[in-house]
């Protein structure tokens, strides 16, 4: 069952587990497999299967605000540099927006292959009031796709309320087991 925003103006709520055979629609299936595969494979160097696959929906004066996170990990855990390590090249995700002007995807470039930060996990603690400052604004358009590493700095942002619908999703490499997202 969806859950909406607002139904009567056709404006969904976040959706997840979009592969799950009661939301399914083969024509995501297809472009998945006619467009998105092939990259994910060559990014991982092998075959890859589904992690995560859903839409980040806002709108109709409803904003949507995500505090800074990791999606793999703990923040400030002794074995977190090991374990980005142990992650890095075992997981590609991607953010494709479907409406014009998508810009809710905020990330820290390069904090996928360092520990976290004082200020990135001080930020975190304090839920969406948390600012870091070398957060950068990602926007895309629809036919873009973002492909990145599945565990940097992410938060997203989109405070105006406005029409961000974006599909992200993660593979993983065929032969590593399926973890929860963050």
């Amino acid at each position: 069952r969806l859950r909406w925003i607002d139904e009567d103006a056709g404006i969904p709520d976040r959706i997840s587990h979009m592969m799950h055979p009661d939301k399914y629609q083969p024509a995501w299936g297809e472009w998945i497999s006619e467009d998105v595969v092939g990259h994910m494979e060559a990014l991982l160097g092998g075959p890859v299967r589904h992690s995560l696959f859903g839409m980040l929906a806002s709108g109709g004066g409803r904003d949507y605000r995500m505090a800074w996170h990791r999606d793999l990990g703990k923040p400030g855990a002794v074995d977190e540099l090991d374990s980005l390590r142990r992650h890095h090249g075992q997981c590609v995700q991607f953010n494709a927006p479907i409406a014009a002007t998508d810009a809710y995807l905020h990330v820290v470039p390069g904090s996928h292959l360092r520990p976290s930060t004082t200020q990135e996990i001080a930020a975190s603690r304090s839920g969406v009031e948390g600012e870091i400052a070398a957060g950068i604004e990602v926007r895309l358009e629809p036919g873009d796709i973002l492909y990145s590493n599945a565990n940097p700095w992410p938060r997203g942002w989109h405070p105006e309320g406005c029409w961000p619908w974006t599909m992200p999703a993660a593979c993983r490499k065929a032969g590593w087991p399926v973890l929860s997202h963050g």
